[in-house]
């Protein structure tokens, strides 16, 4: 029985990330995190000790992340993701499990015990404040008001529509088709995808279909000058490059529950500001 709730929990947990709403799957407690993942290492084979280490440790994370959101359900009555600083709870929780192992010892020199410690107290106190702090519904409305206003206003100045400014400068109706790129599509992704589920489209295919957005309009904004020196043009494409995403994903269903669909690395990662990285939500 035991072993078929760690791979139950191991299956849900661990690869089914786009977990249907309301689906809250086993209850999974603290002290049962070793043993589910010494059974879910005992159950695989590995090239060597560092693919088994970096198995060991993922598999931990996965679980650990489960165990808080769950908590956090339990205790506020909302999901993880809907914290302001979801990815910090989930770190806080970690470094607390590491110091207090590290404590558990008698090796340990007096002066670094108590700088552990001291570090413990730290991470307890702002483990308490982060878990109260609520992404609340006005800030929701202002990113989705700043989408819709970047929409517009670059609009507006890539087809030299803004009202009473007349004949823009080719740099201002330029900055318009750059607009859906640095603050639209930024604006919708950090916020948690809601979705749509009177169109059967879920917050996970509109995530995906926004990190795919997010990696194309670059090169369509980037490449296209080289073929049109008309603003409103490329800005159309870039328009018709996020319907094309949201519709490849509607298109294609939700999939499966671990596939992240494209995701955002190297140069854009750093300049990718419209994740959620800064309340805390990356990778």
């Amino acid at each position: 029985k035991v072993k078929a709730e760690a791979q139950d929990a191991l299956s849900f947990v661990g690869w089914a990330d786009g977990r249907e709403e309301g689906d809250e799957g086993p209850v999974i407690r603290r002290e049962d995190i070793a043993d589910m993942v010494a059974r879910a290492v005992a159950e695989e084979e590995f090239a060597d000790d560092r693919s088994r280490e970096m198995f060991e440790q993922d598999t931990f994370d996965k679980l650990l992340k489960e165990v808080v959101r769950q908590e956090i359900k339990a205790d506020y009555g909302v999901e993880l993701e809907n914290l302001l600083n979801p990815i910090k709870v989930v770190s806080l929780n970690k470094k607390i499990i590491e110091a207090e192992k590290a404590l558990a010892g008698d090796s340990m020199p007096a002066a670094e015990r108590a700088e552990t410690e001291e570090k413990l107290l730290t991470f307890r106190a702002d483990l308490d404040k982060e878990r109260r702090s609520v992404m609340m519904d006005w800030l929701k409305t202002v990113f989705r008001s700043q989408a819709a206003f970047s929409l517009v206003g670059g609009a507006l100045l890539a087809t030299d529509h803004m009202p009473g400014f007349p004949d823009l400068p080719i740099a201002a109706r330029a900055f318009g088709f750059w607009t859906m790129w640095l603050f639209t599509i930024p604006s919708l992704r950090a916020v948690k995808p809601m979705g749509y589920p009177q169109w059967n489209v879920s917050g996970a295919q509109e995530k995906k279909a926004l990190n795919l957005a997010f990696v194309l309009t670059p090169l369509t904004t980037i490449g296209l000058p080289f073929l049109t020196k008309d603003p409103s043009l490329i800005f159309d494409a870039n328009l018709v490059a996020v319907a094309l995403c949201y519709a490849f994903y509607v298109v294609q269903g939700p999939g499966e529950d671990s596939d992240p669909g494209v995701e955002v690395k190297g140069l854009l990662k750093y300049l990718d500001y419209g994740s959620g990285r800064e309340r805390g939500v990356r990778k």
